[in-house]
């Protein structure tokens, strides 16, 4: 039997590996198996591409191991945990049943995934092993800013002589780096919030002398946001200054010119750099005597693409069709016991093809919400196994609130937990999100046991 201590660090091991194997993909299979060998950077990729695929394969076995080990404590653990395990295994009982040979591996591979993310949070209950959330924590934040900060500067490369300020028109979505698909802007803005989030609240009880350092992050971060232009990470800031004004225990005014900078600074430094860059564009069309014609082209270009997004209708996005079409779906499909994982990248795909009356510009490759996802994937019982995901996280954070014991104190761990889990609830409106496997689950899984711990934990779990 494995150590108190080696089994904790090998759980964080497991953890950060599954962090891994986020977004991959079956597609690279056929280029490393298919192409004759050449010991090269390409087959390198490939080869890694490979093995962070494999992953949740080879975890999934050893953590079913490591439950057996320890069955009969099984029966005393969150009722949360049975809700999760039957929403997956629902969706791949109902994926091969309907034997359908849309991306099987890949499919298999999500569903496994959410699997090990499952296990290694009941095998914490199981062992009752302690001091590892903030550990998980650590990770998660290193990983995403790791992901932030490569993609920030592959746009500033790509985009410097552009002329294009916002984020959202600089990072192309359907490129590939080193054969990995690119993440769209809301999720890397997303990813700048959930940092925002966690920096926000270190500042606020760290008692170090870093305060200048974390502030610049902050600025920095909410700079990020502001040039993303998404929408829904939008919200989630506005949902961070109610709550930071409402439940943090500062004096009022203190907090109203610590959210305001957070505001004013990044939108004026925005400016700045919008002002130098229509500067640039001036010089350049003067020295290189572009006419007329072209010199309108080029403002037109500028103007558009450095314009605020947020302004425009909400039909820009394309989510109201997409919703519109998946529910058509449901309806023309009969779907009842749903089609399995991922299902609604496959029907909306082939909805695309045989339907001539949907405009070009709202098709996109899935859902864009987690209710509908469910209702795709897993029919009725799938939609009612989330909608009890819903009632658990819903139920954590409404007692939380009845009690206002931890809204008092100055635990930021506890504040950052509730605070992302209310913000992936309400982005599961106009995203997948936690509704499959991905950076949203296994962000909301850990903040959930994190917050479920520090309420009914009597030992102080806190991050600093």
């Amino acid at each position: 039997m494995l150590k108190y201590y080696n089994l904790k660090n090998l759980l964080i091991v497991f953890w950060t590996l599954l962090l891994l194997s986020i977004n991959t993909n079956a597609d690279f299979l056929s280029k490393i198996f298919n192409t004759q060998y050449s010991f090269n950077l390409e087959y390198i990729i490939n080869s890694l591409n490979l093995i962070r695929f494999f992953i949740p394969f080879l975890i999934f076995f050893f953590l079913i191991y490591l439950i057996l080990l320890n069955y009969k404590k099984i029966n005393k653990i969150n009722k949360f945990f049975y809700i999760l395990f039957f929403y997956s295994l629902w969706q791949i009982i109902i994926f091969y049943l309907n034997n359908r040979n849309y991306n099987q591996l890949f499919n298999t591979q999500i569903i496994i995934s959410m699997f090990c993310i499952i296990m290694i949070f009941a095998i914490f209950e199981i062992y009752n092993l302690q001091n590892v959330y903030k550990n998980l924590l650590l990770i998660f934040l290193f990983y995403t800013a790791f992901i932030l900060l490569i993609y920030l500067i592959i746009g500033i490369i790509e985009n410097y002589e552009n002329y294009t300020l916002y984020l959202y028109y600089s990072i192309d979505p359907n490129k590939n780096y080193l054969h990995q698909v690119s993440p769209r802007i809301t999720g890397l803005s997303r990813i700048a919030l959930i940092l925002f989030y966690f920096f926000c609240f270190y500042y606020t009880y760290n008692k170090k002398n870093n305060k200048i350092f974390i502030f610049t992050i902050l600025n920095i971060l909410s700079l990020i946001i502001y040039l993303s232009q998404s929408r829904g990470t939008y919200i989630g800031f506005v949902i961070f200054i109610i709550y930071y004004l409402l439940f943090i225990r500062k004096k009022i005014l203190g907090k109203i010119i610590f959210v305001t900078s957070l505001i004013i600074i990044p939108i004026f430094i925005a400016t700045c750099l919008n002002y130098l860059q229509y500067k640039n564009l001036q010089k350049f069309i003067s020295q290189h005597n572009i006419k007329n014609e072209d010199k309108n082209s080029y403002l037109e270009r500028f103007n558009s693409r450095n314009n605020i997004r947020i302004i425009n209708e909400l039909k820009d996005s394309g989510r109201i069709q997409i919703w519109k079409n998946s529910i058509k779906i449901i309806l023309e499909e009969k779907i009842i016991l749903g089609m399995g994982p991922q299902s609604d990248r496959y029907l909306l795909e082939k909805h695309f093809k045989i339907s001539k009356n949907i405009d070009e510009v709202f098709y996109e490759n899935n859902s864009s919400n987690a209710l509908i996802y469910s209702l795709l994937c897993g029919g009725i019982i799938g939609f009612a196994l989330l909608l009890a995901k819903y009632y658990f996280l819903s139920s954590e954070l409404l007692k939380t609130l009845i009690n206002k014991v931890n809204f008092k104190s100055r635990n930021m761990l506890f504040h950052f937990s509730y605070i992302t889990i209310l913000f992936l609830m309400v982005r599961s409106i106009f995203e997948n999100s936690f509704a499959l496997f991905s950076v949203d689950y296994c962000l909301i899984l850990l903040c959930y046991f994190t917050l479920h711990k520090i309420n009914h934990s009597k030992q102080s779990i806190n991050f600093l």
